[in-house]
């Protein structure tokens, strides 16, 4: 070989290394991304490392973070995210595209939340658009995107659940389009029944394995319709993929998704159809620093002659409102789904949840402004020194009782005047707060709620039901407290 030859050939290797080298450097470089400065960075693991559950690993196994593939993003409000990408797996219907990151939000030298967020587009590339996906997932618009964004908890742990379409986040509670991930079941079941007076809808599998196996995950898309009475008109849940234990359907790279195969692999898309119970999600509440500092404010404001509260957003910050002097009430406005709502209670006034309290849950779901009903927070901090939440444990339970109690001012003055009775009975049997309790408890039995009852210092949530013996009277009714947990 010529010595000229042999030099080209010796320089094109070497630009060739300087490339492979440097592709993370370049890639960055196309995309406008930065890296994380090496604190930021230790401080995202030991984050990770505090908050991920060892025992929800070993169920399900644990989403593994490409730490070394991290890059830093300006969100399009401004706010500097770290994106980590995660493995993927093998999507059967090319129609879907599916891409899944750990998204870490900076607070200082600190990280203030850590989330698994979900990238999931419908006839729609989310490759070609991930950067700006990510800078606008939790915008109520991302320019021509159709599909879902889900965030989950670090344990893939349900958090929020936004369905888009032609760019648009759709809050038209009649029309649900969502992204799910499910243990086998046969696709034999009707939809929910929503009231008595509906007819039964059967759920309408399409493309799904003739041989649906009970250890296998499956995901896929469902779109549920109901009518202006509530009732479910249609019901569709169209297959993505499958996934099982040691079959091979595995994980790949943090790339395309079209994955390799593995004896432990990363979790299914959805994170194996786990949802956390209303009181899990209580649980979770004792380690939530914005929610613990908003609470805590609260606690310290009911002396106040007007109300305050926060509003739960669901880029998880907490928006400040407060309401007019002496007045019991406060008005909450919002124009986007939110993940919930905490409020005070003032001097003389209700020591736990109002009927119009009840009443307002029930107008944000009729007007989508609740962006997972399933994960939903109501709480309130009275005068009276007691702390609770409210939860939704079944949804559609709790539309029937909606639209039976709140629909006209009459099902509500009615709703008032049972809840204002048992109280008057209650309290004088039981005392005061106890009192309200079992009222309130009573007036909800068949509402799909679950009531929750805080400590002092908002580190330990009970879930309170009411016990009513057989043959039942109001005076043997009594009130179990069950302590609620992570796992």
């Amino acid at each position: 070989m010529k010595p000229r030859s042999l030099t080209i050939m010796s320089v094109i290797f070497g630009c060739c290394l300087i490339i492979f080298a440097c592709r993370k450097e370049i890639n960055n470089a196309l995309h406008n991304r930065s890296e994380p400065p090496s604190v930021m960075l230790e401080a995202a693991k030991i984050w990770y490392l505090q908050h991920v559950s060892t025992e929800t690993s070993k169920q399900n196994g644990r989403l593994s973070p490409h730490w070394n593939d991290t890059w830093t993003v300006e969100t399009t409000d401004n706010k500097t995210l770290m994106i980590v990408p995660a493995s993927e797996h093998y999507v059967k219907d090319r129609s879907f595209n599916i891409r899944r990151f750990f998204i870490f939000t900076p607070d200082g030298r600190t990280i203030g939340d850590g989330r698994i967020v979900e990238f999931v587009g419908r006839n729609y590339n989310v490759d070609e658009d991930i950067d700006s996906l990510i800078k606008n997932y939790n915008q109520a618009s991302i320019p021509g995107f159709s599909g879902s964004i889900l965030q989950y908890d670090v344990n893939y742990s349900p958090l929020a659940n936004s369905a888009y379409l032609q760019g648009y986040k759709q809050t038209d509670p009649n029309k649900v389009a969502l992204f799910r991930s499910q243990r086998g079941k046969p696709p034999a079941e009707t939809s929910v029944v929503m009231a008595k007076s509906c007819t039964p809808v059967f759920i309408s599998y399409v493309n799904f394995p003739l041989n649906i196996k009970p250890e296998c995950t499956y995901t896929f898309w469902e779109e549920v319709t109901t009518n202006s009475d509530g009732c479910v008109t249609s019901h569709t849940r169209t297959f993505i993929s499958e996934s099982c234990p040691n079959s091979g359907s595995g994980s790949g790279g943090s790339g395309s998704g079209s994955g390799s195969g593995s004896s432990n692999p990363d979790p299914p898309y959805g994170g194996g159809g786990q949802q956390q119970t209303p009181c899990q999600q209580a649980a979770a509440l004792t380690t939530n620093a914005p929610f613990q500092a908003s609470f805590t404010t609260l606690r310290n404001s009911t002396n106040l002659n007007f109300e305050s509260g926060y509003i739960m957003q669901v880029n998880s910050t907490y928006t400040a409102i407060v309401g007019n002097a002496n007045q019991p009430q406060i008005d909450v406005q919002v124009t986007a789904p939110i993940n919930g709502f905490l409020h005070t209670h003032l001097v003389g006034h209700m020591p736990i949840f109002s009927g119009s309290d009840i009443k307002a849950i029930n107008q944000l779901r009729v007007g989508g402004k609740i962006a997972d009903i399933n994960t939903f927070t109501m709480g309130v901090v009275t005068a009276a020194g007691t702390a609770y939440i409210i939860k939704v444990a079944d949804p559609a339970q709790f539309t029937t009782f909606g639209t039976a109690n709140f629909t006209t001012q009459a099902q509500f003055n009615a709703f008032e005047v049972s809840y204002q009775n048992n109280i008057t009975v209650y309290s004088a049997l039981s005392g005061t707060i106890a009192g309200h309790e079992k009222a309130l408890l009573k007036v909800l039995e068949s509402a799909g709620l679950q009531i929750f009852k805080g400590n002092n210092g908002f580190t330990e949530w009970k879930r309170l039901t009411l016990n009513q013996p057989t043959p039942s009277n109001m005076v043997t009714h009594t009130i179990s407290e069950t302590n609620c947990t992570v796992h």
